[in-house]
């Protein structure tokens, strides 16, 4: 199993990104800026694999929460529109339900738990300034790719408990959203992101056959952020 390095990580593309603001400085200008950023967050029905073989479906409560999706940000905005960006967040919903049961002859049963996940990312953006025509919204598209560590809490169904998992894996993400400018230092943005990872081995999980379950996180975001610039 992989194993998750965050703190290094972290660290690593922080120093990257104000190495590479200092240095363009100069022919570029742009700030560094923090943001956080509080939201919702959608999960597709997602199916669970042992040996190839998908055993089962679990399906998400996706009720609107401004706690299902929560992140920090730094990064710097040049002067040219590309705006790269440290992304530490983590995303989380209810599970509700069970479908496709392939080892209890299929049907569905209430489920409970959690699954969600801590995300560390180094994104671009591109912001596309539109004050030439006198239009205040600046919209942005980007991407950014990094590590997660998707973790399931307090899984059971049917009144069987199937206990906790976790799987360390690679990640990437697509995002789009819209900016204007609150003050000189404040930016407030509207957030969309798509966020995929590699298929992660949660290992045996109690009560079911023998055989690690293997599962690909899939999630859509919308969320809410203010930078402050400095």
């Amino acid at each position: 199993m992989k194993h998750f390095h965050t703190p290094s990580m972290g660290l690593a593309l922080i120093v990257g990104i104000f190495a590479a603001g200092e240095a363009s400085a100069i022919d570029f200008g742009g700030q560094n800026y923090v943001a956080l950023a509080a939201g919702s967050t959608t999960l597709p029905t997602q199916g669970l694999y042992q040996q190839n073989f998908q055993f089962v479906n679990i399906g998400f409560d996706n009720q609107a929460r401004l706690n299902g999706f929560l992140g920090v940000t730094l990064g710097r905005a040049f002067s040219n529109g590309l705006r790269p960006e440290l992304e530490l967040s983590r995303r989380e919903n209810d599970i509700s339900k069970f479908g496709n049961r392939l080892y209890d002859g299929g049907g569905q049963l209430d489920g409970h738990g959690t699954e969600g996940g801590d995300f560390a990312l180094l994104n671009v953006w591109y912001d596309i300034d539109l004050s030439r025509f006198n239009i205040p919204v600046r919209p942005y598209i980007g991407a950014g790719l990094g590590r997660a560590r998707i973790k399931v809490k307090g899984l059971e169904a049917g009144g069987v408990n199937f206990g906790d998992a976790k799987a360390d894996v690679s990640a990437n993400q697509l995002g789009v959203g819209l900016a204007f400018n609150v003050t000189d230092n404040l930016t407030l943005s509207l957030d969309y992101r798509y966020i995929r990872t590699e298929a992660g081995n949660f290992g045996s999980i109690p009560n079911i056959p023998p055989g690690d379950v293997e599962a690909r996180y899939k999630a859509s975001s919308t969320s809410i952020a203010l930078r402050i610039h400095f």
